[in-house]
């Protein structure tokens, strides 16, 4: 029995099984079907749920799971949804079922993916909400009491994000500095906060001289009532699956090493959720967690705050890839920066958040904390001097780059440290070494941005930058150009001054280096004049009645009456192949365009005013006789663009719209082009 016993728990037969659980991972992923829901209506609990001011989001669980989006109407509505929506409510949905879409700009958040992750296949976007009971079963009432009290007495949103691991409170100008600073991990529920509440319920227990299995074992139910009260999240999923496997070790001495046991939680949680591999947070905790196991030796000796820099480069150095391949941008300051706030958040805030929650009188000096700790991550993020960009990189470097790290603390040679910097130096280069010119056209909805990277990365074209109201898309810009390599911009190129044109420029001055900024002809309006006081304050050159610039020529005409006709139209010829842009021309500057120049057999045309019928004529298109048609537009917009009277103008081109493709690339170089679609080059 006992050499049975040592068998079925030997590392060897463990690694199998780890083997064994992968290959099913990985069929599964190949054969992941979409669970595709036909009715319309859905009948689920309300698992989790955020109500901001204009709409309620609900995750909505029966056998399947789903998101749905539901506008309130009115306030009425509203309040009736606040005081009546808890979690487990039994609802029905009613509405129409689609499927999440994929990120449309390249390198960016992949919302399909993250739903994937949560096991949600489909979203509904909601006519009816019903609610059919409020019969809530015990766990759900004793969330929902939780929710409740930590609403009641905290209006900042820190208890919520270190008790439940939301952080719909905080400030998200404040969020975006906690990840700038690579101390973003430090509010979210992950391994600290198992460690922490499950040393304080073991010290509680021990006092009351209960047995080690039965100790542990409170401990273990306390701990999934805790992940339940956080919704299972990624990180806390991992966080408790290897405490309780590292626990079991311990209380009957089965003596695995924890490197294998941390492997085998991992893979048990992908076997029964094998779509956690979508999940950047799974991704982060994860893999840091397996360099501080694997680095253990190292991390042991040294004062409290040796130890604390230790584990700081660890986790920085295993993570790493994570960031640049999601983020394409490091900040080396990091490291230190945790120096300061890891006691300050685990030793402090944390234990006195748990506090505040059972003894209120104590929030004051919370919220003080809390304030102080805002302000010096907001100063924090402004020092830029250590940011570093990297380029999208093939994933097959990390087979070099791990085990140069795994060396470099297990062997402790600084040669290592080195090679790892080659590496890196390596992928910033990238850029420069592409003999490859590119052109692409963004999804910026019902706008238009475009950006030309030259070869050898030696100069970047921006045609607008787009413009609405969607807070993501902006970021997601720059986001894209990280991922390129694009790490200034030479020229901005603003057609004309319409908010979806330039909406984002003055933002986009503030986070990039822009060189300088090109106007149109017409005078500057209101949106102009508010850009121009930031590029003055940053001393950016800026230029107006512009008629050519290195190969661009802007073919201006006259002054008109409108911004529209006023656009920079903008012709140039790029590895031998022509371009015109034409911003939101009417047919009126076409006539005058078709008189004083000489346009003919254009290869790749940017339609005006995103394929509206008051541009784009069959008279101009059949003198330039564009090859491609490149179309900038928002999916179902409310001006119905493009028009079909348009679409059949330009029916002996080949035509991409990004409703339809997404971002669009063009690759060019000596020996012709290649035209890729958002998902071929993502």
């Amino acid at each position: 029995m006992l050499k049975l016993k040592i068998k079925l728990l030997s590392n060897i037969s463990i690694i199998w099984l780890i083997l064994f659980i992968l290959i099913w991972i990985l069929f599964n992923i190949f054969f992941d079907k979409e669970q595709v829901i036909k009715e319309n209506y859905f009948i689920g609990n309300v698992v989790d749920y955020k109500i901001s001011e204009e709409k309620i989001t609900l995750e909505v669980k029966n056998k399947k799971k789903i998101m749905a989006y539901y506008t309130f109407k009115n306030n009425k509505i509203k309040k009736y949804f606040i005081e009546n929506i808890k979690y487990g409510t039994k609802i029905k949905l009613y509405g129409q079922f689609e499927s999440p879409s994929q990120n449309t700009i390249p390198n960016t958040f992949n919302y399909k993916h993250y739903l994937k992750s949560k096991n949600i296949y489909n979203i509904i976007k909601v006519k009816k909400i019903e609610i059919i009971n409020n019969k809530i079963n015990i766990f759900y009432n004793l969330k929902n009491i939780i929710n409740k009290r930590i609403n009641t007495i905290d209006k900042n949103g820190y208890l919520k994000t270190f008790i439940t691991g939301s952080k719909e409170g905080v400030d998200k100008t404040v969020i975006t500095s906690y990840q700038k600073n690579g101390i973003s991990h430090l509010f979210a529920i992950s391994g600290m906060h198992i460690t922490l509440l499950s040393s304080m319920i073991l010290i509680f227990l021990k006092k009351l001289n209960f047995n080690e299995v039965i100790t542990y074992l409170i401990i273990f139910v306390f701990l999934i009532f805790y992940a339940f009260l956080t919704s299972f999240t990624p990180s806390i999923i991992r966080a408790l699956s290897v405490y309780i496997l590292f626990s079991l070790n311990k209380i009957f001495n089965l003596n695995i090493k924890n490197i294998t046991l941390f492997l085998l939680a991992i893979f048990i949680i992908l076997l029964f959720n094998y779509r956690l591999i979508y999940s950047i947070s799974f991704l982060y905790s994860s893999i840091t967690s397996f360099g501080l196991i694997l680095s253990s030796n190292i991390l042991k000796s040294g004062g409290y705050f040796f130890k604390i820099l230790k584990v700081s480069l660890v986790a920085f150095l295993y993570s790493l890839p994570i960031t640049v391949l999601n983020f394409y941008e490091i900040n080396l300051l990091s490291i230190i920066y945790n120096l300061l706030f890891v006691p300050l958040i685990t030793i402090i805030v944390y234990p006195l958040s748990l506090i505040c929650f059972i003894f209120p009188i104590f929030l004051k000096l919370f919220n003080i904390l809390i304030i102080n700790v805002e302000k010096i991550s907001l100063l924090f993020a402004n020092i830029k001097i250590f940011n570093l960009t990297f380029p999208k990189f093939n994933v097959i470097l990390l087979i070099i780059y791990y085990p140069l790290v795994y060396y470099l603390f297990n062997l402790k040679r600084i040669k290592f440290l080195i090679y790892i910097i080659f590496l890196f130096c390596f992928i910033k280069l990238i850029p420069y070494l592409n003999i490859n010119s590119y052109v692409y056209m963004l999804d910026v909805s019902q706008g238009d941005c475009f950006v030309i990277q030259d070869k050898f990365n030696k100069k970047n074209i921006m045609i607008d930058t787009g413009g609405s109201y969607n807070e993501y898309l902006k970021d997601n810009i720059i986001t894209f150009l990280k991922s390129k390599g694009i790490n200034k911009i030479d020229f901005l190129i603003l057609t004309h001054g319409d908010y979806d044109h330039m909406g984002y420029a003055e933002y986009f001055v503030k986070q990039i280096k822009v060189k300088n900024v090109i106007f149109n002809i017409d005078e500057y309006n209101n949106l102009e004049l508010k850009l121009i006081k930031v590029l003055k304050s940053k001393k950016i050159s800026y230029y107006k009645n512009v008629e050519q610039y290195d190969k661009f020529q802007f073919l201006n005409t006259k002054l008109y009456d409108n911004e529209n006709d006023n656009s920079n139209v903008i012709y140039f010829n790029y590895e031998n192949y022509k371009f015109l842009f034409m911003g939101d021309a009417s047919i009126n500057k076409e006539e005058d365009l078709l008189e004083k120049y000489n346009l003919k057999n254009i290869d790749f045309l940017k339609v005006g005013h995103h394929g509206s019928d008051t541009s784009t004529s069959l008279k101009f298109i059949n003198t330039i006789n564009p090859k491609y048609s490149l179309i900038s537009v928002g999916k179902n917009n409310k001006y119905g663009h493009p028009k079909k009277s348009v679409l059949n103008n330009l029916s002996n081109s080949q035509i991409y719209r990004t409703d339809l493709a997404g971002s669009v690339e063009i690759k060019l170089n000596k020996k012709g082009y290649k035209i890729y679609l958002c998902n071929d080059f993502n």
